[in-house]
């Protein structure tokens, strides 16, 4: 699996929001995704590289999820579920990031940044 870069989202506080990522391997290929051999993790950090996290969803708790395409495959899907909760409290930017784990072997498959928007209604 390789990293998209620069995966920039934005979203307003307290707002719900489903990310759809497509992973690929380095060839460029996309690439199936099994629940059943992997796990996938996704943290939102006010800087890169912080261990902070003020997001953070995973597969165990249901936040991440593979699923299909518009032709039923579940080759290389997998959506992020980001709850009105989780950004109510947040405004600015931070760095988001996203990794599955495969056999013990940690690969992040998407970084960038989540501008969260100030909200005027809440």
């Amino acid at each position: 699996m390789t990293a998209t870069k620069n995966q920039d989202v934005e979203m307003a506080q307290g707002d719900y929001k489903v990310m759809k990522v497509t992973v690929y391997n380095r060839l460029k290929q996309i690439i199936p995704l099994n629940t059943g051999t992997m796990t996938a993790s996704y943290v939102a950090t006010s800087v890169q590289n912080s261990r902070t996290a003020l997001i953070s969803k995973s597969t165990a708790d249901g936040g991440i999820y593979f699923g299909e395409n518009h032709t039923g495959s579940v080759e290389g899907l997998m959506y992020i579920q980001l709850d009105p909760d989780d950004s109510v409290n947040l405004s600015g930017m931070l760095w988001h990031e996203a990794r599955i784990v495969e056999n013990g072997l940690p690969n992040i498959v998407l970084t960038g940044e989540l501008n969260v928007l100030v909200s005027a209604i809440q």
